[in-house]
Formats: structure tokens, sequence, C-alpha cells
């Protein structure tokens, strides 16, 4: 009887997976843009999406991204691109603008930014990641000073994009929005493509 109470209440916990665990909305609607009606036609799926950066579009918070290509395969490795194109998500997670960019497609170095040693790992910091940047893009949007959970979650936030962008794409990311990585370093981040410490 004790075994049958085991497990059932293995099943219990197993069907209650952990808040940490789902996707957050904003990570299901930035894996699915290049899918999207704004993006399909002119964003190839094999192309990979950037970390997304909040934004301020006329008081409105969007989520700013870029896709980028790669050259390689697995056995040998890949060499990323600069961006090739870009998106603008609104809260909801819908795709508003997506574009193909003029620029000329260069080949970064080899990444070496280290997100964490297993893939369960890599996939949590991911899974976080896109929550503190729904969670520091509202913050951003209510105009107001962070109070100390806030404060933390920038902070967070900034340590995130350090572990998981690559710093080829520094200039990039700075580029998306250039108004909230001023917030965020004047509300406790820190520039996470800096090479101070």
């Amino acid at each position: 009887m004790r075994a049958v109470a085991l497990v059932l209440a293995a099943l219990a916990a197993c069907s209650r997976a952990p808040r940490e665990q789902e996707p957050a909305p904003l990570q299901s609607a930035v894996e699915g843009a290049s899918s999207s009606a704004a993006c399909g036609r002119v964003i190839p799926l094999e192309w990979s999406y950037s970390w997304p950066v909040p934004a301020l579009d006329a008081g409105h918070l969007r989520y700013r991204i870029f896709f980028y290509g790669r050259d390689g395969d697995p056995q040998r490795g890949f060499v990323f691109h600069s961006p090739e194109g870009r998106a603008d998500l609104d809260v909801d997670g819908r795709v508003l603008d997506c574009r193909r960019l003029d620029a000329p497609v260069k080949t970064l170095p080899a990444a070496s930014s280290v997100g964490a040693a297993t893939m369960d790992e890599e996939s949590a910091l991911e899974r976080r990641l896109f929550r503190r940047a729904a969670e520091v893009g509202t913050l951003y949007m209510s105009g107001r000073a962070p109070d100390a959970a806030g404060r933390a979650a920038i902070v967070d936030y900034c340590g995130l994009m350090r572990r998981l962008a690559d710093p080829g794409h520094a200039a990039d990311y700075l580029a998306l929005s250039p108004g909230f990585w001023a917030w965020a370093k004047a509300s406790g981040g820190t520039d996470p493509f800096s090479t101070g410490p």
C-alpha cells in the first residue's frame, strides 16, 4: 500500500511541472517568430533567433530580436553570421514587423560565451532569460524607478545575456535598444557585453 502511495505521489509531482520547467510565453513567441505570417516569407526557418531585448516604441513595450545564419556542420563546428533579419514583437507575442537587413553579412569569430555545463542547465538558463526579459521589459515600460527586487531582476537579465549571447553580436544587441541598455545600467545592471570587470 505504501508503494502505491509513493507512486501516486510521484505521478502527481510529475503532473505539476514546475513553472521553471515550462517555456515562458515570450520564449514560445520568439521561437515561433520565423514561421509567423509577418516573417514566414522573408526569414528562412534555419536562421537562428537572438535573445529578446526590451524596447519602447511610442510608449509601447516591444521585444526586439534579430535573425542570423551560419556555416559549417555539427562535426566541425559552426561559424555564425552577423544579423540578417530583424523582428519586433508586442507584449502578447505577435510579430509586428519583420524584415531582412540590407547590411553585408559577415562571419563572426568563434563563439567564446559559455552558457552551462549540460544541455539541461543550458535550457534552464534560456528559460530564465526569457522570463527575466519579460519582467524587466515591464519594469522598463512603467517608467518607475525599480525597487530592490526589480534591480535584482535587471542584474540577473544582464548576467544571463553575458553568459548566453555570442560576444560577436555585442554591438548588434546594443543597437536593438540603446535606451533600454542605458536604463538598465542606470538601474543597477551592467553592460553585459563590456570587456571590463
